[in-house]
């Protein structure tokens, strides 16, 4: 759980957060989408980080094709991982 909460801290909440100089698209960064499947497998059996999963696969097609800067996309992935958090589900921990 440790490393999901690292992964998490580097890929998104630190970018959001203006942790870095600029932000860091991870949409096509092979070890974050190798960690995204694990995770989705791992947790397979919760809808919400199913919805998650799912969410960031949106976003990111939506910051490829010009729809959504990275820096909305970040904010709305954020805000629903918040909202799952109050859960008592697996996405909890996210």
């Amino acid at each position: 759980m440790r490393s999901l909460h690292h992964f998490l801290l580097v890929t998104v909440l630190a970018p959001a957060l203006g942790l870095s100089d600029e932000l860091i698209n991870y949409c096509h960064d092979p070890a974050a989408a190798t960690d995204w499947v694990r995770l989705m497998l791992r947790y397979e059996g919760d809808p919400d980080f199913r919805y998650l999963y799912t969410l960031r696969q949106a976003l990111c097609a939506r910051v490829d094709a010009g729809e959504l800067s990275l820096n909305a996309a970040i904010e709305r992935f954020e805000d629903a991982r918040a909202s799952f958090r109050t859960k008592g589900s697996a996405s909890k921990s996210l």
